[in-house]
């Protein structure tokens, strides 16, 4: 008999963007990994999970996606929040210059976040991962 104390579960994702802030930090946020998804279980939509200083993470989504907080609970110190937020001119591609990425929401404070990508690399890649840099974090 095997016995195995795994359960492993996958949600594929189309994209993910993490956005780690060092050299100006906020008083909550030290990071943010934005994510796509469009598949069946989950939905379309885009999700931010925000990575607090204390350790925890607070989720931000669209409300077209249908979300497990458990799933979450795992990362980091655990989940502190996830609330559905409007994200309505939320982007997220790569194209032949490299990620092109954009989201707005309030955080549970009532604070503006908007992130946003312009990778602007005229360069041949290799691999389909490309080399971004962050060009606008606004808290």
């Amino acid at each position: 008999m095997i016995i195995n104390p795994f359960d492993i579960a996958i949600e594929p994702m189309e994209r993910l963007l993490l956005v780690n802030i060092e050299n100006d930090p906020d008083s909550l946020y030290v990071g943010f990994e934005q994510q796509e998804f469009d598949e069946e279980k989950t939905g379309t939509g885009m999700l931010v999970i925000a990575w607090r200083a204390d350790g925890k993470v607070d989720v931000y989504h669209q409300p077209t996606l249908t979300l497990d907080p458990a799933g979450y609970d795992i990362a980091g110190k655990g989940l502190e929040i996830m609330v559905p937020r409007d994200m309505e001119d939320a982007y997220f591609e790569v194209n032949e210059l490299g990620a092109q990425a954009a989201v707005t929401f309030e955080d549970f404070d009532g604070r503006l976040i908007e992130l946003k990508l312009s990778e602007k690399n005229t360069r041949k890649r290799k691999g389909a991962t490309p080399n971004t840099s962050l060009k606008t974090v606004r808290l």
